[in-house]
């Protein structure tokens, strides 16, 4: 940040924005998030900040040291700073939350950056 919009020849429909997944590099994301009932996504880190807002249903955050965080008021807020972290539905319903992603520079410890990361289920 701050943006740059050098008001290019590009439009809309032709400027690449970066690696599209669960962020685009070099902006600011917005996206919605459903979880169906029961449901744990899998273990994973983006480096961005993020602002996630509880819409319905409820939700378990759980971080890569296994402390969970049950939020389950609409409006209720949880924040991630390059965190590896899951979600879990422990409820009946669906939940769905809104988040903002900011993309930032990758934290790093102990002299290597802590970039993207997704654990994936080989079951």
């Amino acid at each position: 940040m701050p943006t740059n919009d050098n008001n290019c020849s590009e439009d809309g429909a032709t400027r690449q924005v970066g690696d599209i997944g669960l962020f685009a590099s070099n902006a600011i994301n917005f996206r919605y998030t459903d979880i169906g009932p029961g449901v744990l996504t899998p273990m994973h880190r983006t480096p961005t900040i993020d602002y996630n807002i509880l819409i319905k249903g409820e939700a378990v955050l759980i971080t890569d040291d296994g402390t969970e965080k049950h939020i389950k008021n609409p409006g209720d807020v949880v924040i991630q700073k390059g965190t590896a972290h899951a979600w879990k539905n422990p409820g009946t319903e669906w939940t769905r939350f809104a988040s903002i992603l900011i993309d930032a520079k990758p934290a790093v410890v102990n002299g290597q950056e802590l970039g993207f990361f997704m654990e994936m289920d080989t079951k």
